[in-house]
């Protein structure tokens, strides 16, 4: 009994399943479907749950390359049918001919699963499209060459075709550089076309893109690819420093330029001089700042933001004028101060009192202080007509010349070298009586400097008292 309650059971299992597995039923084109390339193809397959019961279903395609699917499982009631929504999309250069391929439904509730197969026809919608886009190198860096390569293609015809290629580098919507070709295309050929694009030290980083579209003799696109690159982050300031020397002043440039592709937002520059030279500092445009380090100066500037390929110029002048004056008058007070010390000495002194009737010595005191000979010096002294001159001279005499407002006394020395001092003394008597303070007038000394030329000293005017 127990053996026939087993093959029984086996028998009603293997039919319930029989059933089951009849009762999702798709169904399939008839004949084969045309699809076209380089366009999207959209098929719908109609199934159906036959079954007594609802259903958990999951779809699949294959080959899967060109396909995409607008859902991968739904649930079907019992009696319920759907349309499945099948994308193929095959490529510009797939080739003409009848593709094979398989649409599989599985159940989750029953385990079990049904197959179907689609025959598509595949036609060609273009017959010149890009096969193939390639670049020597997807990163690079500012001064290097970017190769593009891009192979047009013609599938099929009778007689050549005449296209035209645009190519454009475009960076944020910008367009960077384009490149245009004229193609002849035979049937079932091949054309290569080739550009370089160098990449710039001032070509911002970042991602350029690269677009090829192929245009027929009436202008119209018949097909586009894209590609990409990256431009590598380059930072690069450049700072020339030059000096060019005037008479009394010192001109200093410095250049900066952003020589890399990033821009440079928090820019400054700095320049030391040693700190003594603070006071002949004086620029075009005032730092922003100065510190003291060690013994010098440095001044900063805040330029700001330096994009890539700008520049900016700094310029000041280091002016000696007022060094130059400050020298001179030390140079010139120096050399006064040395004549002034070393120049011929004359002085004018008394001895006694101006009283009528009695002699009033009067004493003149030359000496030459400097270092050189001096000749043919000429010492004269004036006496107002209030006195007269005593005719008796205790060193050398002098020449007497009687002037209306009183007597003129010359004395004439031939030379007199360094260091050497010569005394020169006369008498006089007044000649009425003088009340209160007399002035006697200065002495005048002329010699010749070693080239010729005639100097003058004076000596200062004495005060002579009365006697009391």
């Amino acid at each position: 009994m127990n053996r026939k309650f087993f093959i029984f059971l086996f028998i009603f299992l293997l039919s319930f399943t029989g059933v089951k597995a009849e009762s999702i039923r798709i169904i399939s084109p008839e004949t084969p479907l045309t699809i076209v390339t380089g366009c999207v193809n959209e098929l719908w397959i109609p199934i159906k749950n036959e079954g007594p019961t609802e259903d958990i279903l999951y779809f699949s395609v294959w080959p899967s390359h060109w396909v995409t699917l607008e859902k991968y499982w739904t649930v079907l009631g019992p009696g319920e049918s759907m349309n499945i929504s099948i994308r193929i999309i095959p490529p510009l250069n797939a080739k003409e001919g009848t593709r094979v391929f398989t649409f599989k439904i599985k159940s989750r509730n029953f385990n079990f699963s049904e197959t179907k197969y689609l025959y598509l026809r595949v036609k060609r919608g273009v017959n010149i499209f890009i096969s193939d886009v390639r670049v020597n190198k997807q990163t690079l860096r500012p001064d290097e060459t970017l190769r593009i390569w891009a192979d047009v293609d013609k599938s099929g015809g009778t007689k050549p075709s005449e296209v035209s290629v645009l190519t454009r580098i475009i960076k944020s919507d910008l367009i960077v550089d384009e490149f245009s070709d004229t193609l002849v295309l035979k049937p079932d050929s091949k054309k290569t076309i080739k550009h370089n694009f160098e990449v710039g030290i001032h070509n911002p980083y970042g991602e350029y893109s690269i677009m090829i579209k192929v245009f027929d003799h009436l202008g119209r696109v018949v097909d586009e690819k894209n590609t990409s690159f990256m431009v590598e982050k380059v930072y690069n300031i450049t700072k020339h420093k030059s000096t060019r020397h005037g008479v009394l002043s010192t001109l200093v440039t410095i250049h900066v330029k952003n020589e890399g592709n990033v821009p440079e937002s928090k820019l400054s520059i700095e320049d030391s001089l040693p700190y003594i030279f603070k006071y002949f500092f004086h620029p075009y445009i005032e730092p922003s700042s100065e510190r003291r380090k060690d013994n010098r100066i440095v001044y900063t500037w805040d330029v700001g933001i330096l994009n890539p390929g700008e520049s900016t110029t700094i310029e000041y002048r280091l002016r000696f004028v007022n060094v130059v004056v400050i020298s001179l008058i030390l140079a010139f007070s120096a050399l006064f101060a040395l004549r002034w010390f070393f120049r011929p000495v004359l002085s004018k002194t008394s001895f006694g009192s101006l009283v009528e009737g009695e002699e009033l010595t009067i004493t003149l005191h030359v000496k030459n202080k400097g270092r050189r000979i001096l000749k043919n010096l000429v010492v004269k002294d004036f006496v107002p007509a209030l006195a007269r001159v005593v005719r008796k001279f205790d060193t050398l005499p002098p020449e007497l010349k009687r002037k209306d407002l009183g007597t003129e006394l010359t004395w004439r020395i031939k030379k007199l070298k360094p260091g050497e001092e010569r005394i020169l003394t006369y008498r006089i008597k007044p000649i009425i009586e003088i009340v209160g303070d007399f002035k006697l007038p200065k002495a005048h000394l002329t010699y010749e400097t070693r080239k010729g030329r005639g100097r003058m000293i004076v000596s200062k005017t004495i005060t002579v008292k009365a006697k009391s």
